[in-house]
């Protein structure tokens, strides 16, 4: 149970975390840049190839959480079906050739299984997979074969997210690029990180979820004195540890 989450000081705690999700939210203009880097890649890239079916804007620019230190944007890249046969590790080998050969600057993140593609508007990480009855298949880890997901679920990676739970992955993001906190961008995270936000009363309530998440050991403090903290001291705290001197007053 979280300390105090009801009390008087709530208020001002939640405008302070508000304030500061407003003051690292990308431009509508930057947004519009990537979104014209995308259709060229689209119309110039993706159409001239014939085992691609659609292209689709994902994961943080279309959940609209990126913030304006963020340079990855996440595209799905869909399939036509017949291709299930094929391992992923070769579409994907195939994939970043074909577009080295028109766009340059581009090459395999084997760690995500993704061709990452430099752009001047962003760095796009291009995630292959296949549309198939109520499923939707995905390169396993090590990209030697296809995982199924639900295609529901996969859906809800593209498309705007709660207006708390898009607050919540902008506050968290920030923290994340700070302290060089690891954020795994695989389908599976980002669904099991909307799972863990989708029920939380407030965004003190949500970050704390996130820093358990992220097992963040505080140097200092330990996880259950955070809890305990009233919502003065977690203010305090995020201005003093989690975000530094860009945390609002």
């Amino acid at each position: 149970m979280y300390y105090s989450i009801q009390e008087n000081g709530r208020t001002k705690l939640d405008a302070r975390l508000i304030k500061y999700e407003h003051e690292i939210t990308p431009s509508s203009n930057r947004r519009s840049q990537i979104k014209q880097a995308f259709l060229q890649l689209k119309n110039e890239g993706f159409r001239l190839l014939p085992y691609v079916d659609d292209a689709k804007l994902a994961g943080s620019f279309a959940l609209n959480c990126m913030i304006k230190s963020d340079n990855l944007v996440s595209v799905f890249v869909y399939l036509e079906p017949q291709f299930s046969e094929i391992t992923p590790k070769s579409i994907i080998t195939k994939l970043q050739r074909d577009l080295a050969d028109q766009f340059g600057l581009s090459y395999v993140c084997e760690a995500t299984c993704s061709v990452m593609l430099k752009t001047q508007a962003c760095e796009f990480e291009l995630i292959v997979m296949m549309a198939k009855h109520q499923t939707v298949l995905i390169a396993d880890k090590h990209a030697r074969q296809w995982r199924e997901f639900s295609a529901r679920k996969v859906g809800l990676l593209l498309r705007k997210a709660d207006p708390q739970v898009i607050q919540l992955l902008k506050i968290a993001k920030a923290w994340q690029l700070k302290h060089y906190v690891s954020a795994g961008s695989s389908i599976g995270h980002w669904l099991d990180l909307l799972e863990q936000l989708s029920q939380v009363k407030s965004l003190r309530e949500g970050l704390q979820i996130l820093l358990q998440y992220y097992q963040w050991d505080d140097p200092i403090y330990s996880r259950f004195q955070i809890q305990r903290m009233d919502n003065y001291q977690f203010a305090q705290y995020c201005k003093d540890t989690l975000f530094g001197s860009d945390f609002p007053e």
